[in-house]
């Protein structure tokens, strides 16, 4: 729907040259796809392995500072 600008008493058109932005918005799987191009992916797997190692380590270190507090 193109508008209409709004003229003003003196004549000047505000907005006439107003066009809405056309670039599309990203999605998740642009972004994949780029990372992938770019060589910056990480893999779904290696991150849940990473967060699970990481997880893993927190409870030995709870469970270790539990055990020598006696």
């Amino acid at each position: 729907m193109k508008q209409v600008p709004y003229r003003t008493k003196t004549g000047v058109e505000i907005g006439s040259n107003y066009h809405p932005d056309m670039r599309p918005e990203i999605t998740e799987d642009m972004e994949l796809i780029q990372s992938v191009l770019l060589g910056e992916y990480r893999s779904v797997r290696q991150q849940q392995f990473h967060i699970g190692l990481y997880l893993l380590a927190l409870v030995c270190v709870i469970w270790a500072a539990v055990v020598f507090a006696k």
